[in-house]
């Protein structure tokens, strides 16, 4: 449920497989609100996250799944604008990040070290 409400996602029920409520309180979820999202935008940007982490090759420089930044995110051939776009509508780059479970980091340390 919780799950549910960080992606933006209705609840139908607050019951049980067995029809007993459950012992989660629907106000209590409803006063957790993270705002508007779009679990469609939510897979497009996770999905381009795990294909440019499949391009990488170790060691990698950080470890961690990383929100990639607006420069990444417009090199993508399709969709690229649209997600920078919808990034900034649902609450910016590291609110994104936090609700999908993205490593947040400044773009200067996604470059590496000045050259």
């Amino acid at each position: 449920k919780l799950l549910a409400c960080r992606l933006g996602m209705s609840l139908t029920s607050n019951k049980g497989p067995d029809g007993t409520p459950t012992n989660q309180s629907p106000a209590l979820l409803e006063e957790m609100n993270w705002g508007p999202f779009s679990l469609v935008f939510a897979i497009q940007l996770l999905h381009h996250v795990r294909e440019t982490h499949l391009s990488l090759r170790p060691p990698l420089q950080v470890a961690n799944t990383i929100m990639p930044t607006p420069s990444q995110l417009l090199l993508k051939e399709t969709h690229g604008e649209e997600l920078v776009r919808q990034v900034e509508e649902f609450g910016g780059y590291e609110a994104v990040a936090r609700r999908l479970g993205l490593a947040c980091i400044p773009e200067a340390l996604h470059r590496g070290p000045p050259q």
